[in-house]
């Protein structure tokens, strides 16, 4: 990542919720990207907990759909893969 593209993310990470934060910066360290569940398993907190938090980060354009799924071994159903939009950071 480049100095700028750090001071960008910096701003970024500094201008939201703790909670938000903590999805986000999960999320970005993945560099490409992760389903809800692995987002969940590596937070420790409870699903309902981190997907409103995916929604939030979504819905800001911080976060976007990567263009694959994964399978959740619990459920054996698809999920999707979030990253870090390009343009986020």
């Amino acid at each position: 990542m480049l100095d700028t593209q750090l001071a960008s993310w910096d701003g970024v990470q500094g201008s939201l919720p703790e909670r938000r934060r903590a999805v986000l910066g999960i999320i970005a360290s993945e560099p490409n990207g992760l389903p809800l569940f692995r987002v969940v398993q590596k937070i420790g907190w409870p699903v309902n907990c981190v997907s409103g938090r995916i929604t939030e980060l979504a819905k800001e354009g911080l976060i976007e759909d990567a263009g694959v799924r994964a399978v959740n071994p619990a459920t054996g159903k698809s999920a999707v893969v979030w990253r870090v939009k390009r343009a986020a950071v």
